[in-house]
């Protein structure tokens, strides 16, 4: 929790308070005098913790990031995705056996880094304080354009939010490499790669499992974040390391590769990240597909959010009270 603020060199107070009974698991208020406190419901910690266990411990994920293989004793045959995940969080009470012998920490630590770094950036880059600005009417001259707004800053809480973790993890990172420089240490550096992206990826299953609205208008739709946070580890993994630039997609797989050996196939799961595009094959039967054109229609819920942050981005840097902001990759709306 002092990790990220202390990185993005935030200038303000940020606490952090755990509460009970909370209407929302993450959320940011300002409490005055540039003070600011993140309240996290205290289920969610283990709601998270129980997720994170469960999926790591399953194959064919465990091996591939080097952890214990535990079994699954519940049948969740022909299941949602989502309904494994509500299962699992809401209805696996002891999780003892999930936490004795090998499991390892960072995958949690990354998904709740992952949760907090979003709610940080809302922080670091003053959205709550462009809310009440000047200049935010222009940005919201009615209930769409408002929305499209609301939509754009929480892209970039997203953005930020990844950022956030490699920042954090790459300096353990760099500790293995320094620490041992054979070939042994970096493959230590990969695989902790793969546990910072894999807790990323559980902290966006985790929120969508969480969630009530399927249908946002004030933030992107599920699958647009997935691919905000996975667009950002590639392109950090392209400009500093390539050879982890196939490790988001890499973890992809192997989690939905969990997710299909419980529920029995790819077309029972119902959830983007696994497939984005149904391609019938004639017989009054479709096939799930995970290609470069359902990304593609993907993309495009993010491409109005990528013009309006073009907008917004002179705006929010004269705000800005830590981190960094995205650079912008379109024309303005």
């Amino acid at each position: 929790m002092d990790a990220i603020p202390t990185i993005l060199e935030i200038r303000g107070t940020l606490k952090f308070a755990v509460v009970g009974g909370s209407t929302s698991p993450f959320q940011v208020s300002s409490i005055g005098d540039d003070t600011f406190v993140i309240m996290i419901d205290e289920r969610a910690f283990y709601g998270l913790m129980k997720l994170s266990l469960r999926i790591q411990s399953l194959p064919p994920l465990a091996n591939l990031i080097k952890n214990e293989e535990k079994s699954q004793p519940l049948d969740y045959q022909n299941k949602f995705l989502l309904d494994i995940t509500k299962d699992i969080v809401f209805h696996y009470e002891d999780a003892s056996d999930l936490i004795s012998g090998k499991a390892h920490r960072s995958v949690y630590q990354a998904a709740i880094t992952y949760i907090l770094g979003h709610e940080i950036a809302h922080v670091a880059h003053r959205h709550l304080e462009f809310l009440q600005s000047n200049e935010f009417p222009q940005f919201c001259v009615d209930d769409t354009d408002r929305a499209l707004t609301l939509r754009t800053l929480e892209m970039d809480a997203d953005s930020s939010a990844t950022s956030s973790v490699v920042d954090v993890f790459e300096r353990f990172a760099k500790a293995l490499e320094y620490s041992s420089a054979t070939r042994g240490g970096i493959e230590k550096t990969l695989l902790l790669r793969k546990h910072y992206v894999l807790g990323a990826y559980i902290a966006l299953i985790y929120l969508d499992t969480l969630t009530l609205n399927y249908s946002p208008t004030t933030h992107p739709i599920s699958y647009a974040r997935f691919l905000t946070t996975s667009g950002v580890f590639q392109r950090i993994f392209r400009q500093h390391d390539p050879e982890a630039v196939n490790i988001p997609e890499e973890m992809r797989k192997a989690v939905i590769e969990v997710f299909v050996q419980l529920s029995g196939s790819l077309e029972s799961l119902g959830y983007p990240m696994a497939s984005n595009v149904l391609v019938s094959n004639g017989e009054d039967h479709q096939v799930a597909l995970y290609d470069a054109l359902g990304i593609a229609i993907g993309l495009e819920q993010l491409a109005p959010l990528h013009s309006r942050w073009a907008r917004l981005l002179p705006y929010l840097a004269a705000f800005r009270r830590g981190g960094k902001l995205a650079p912008a990759s379109a024309k303005p709306i």
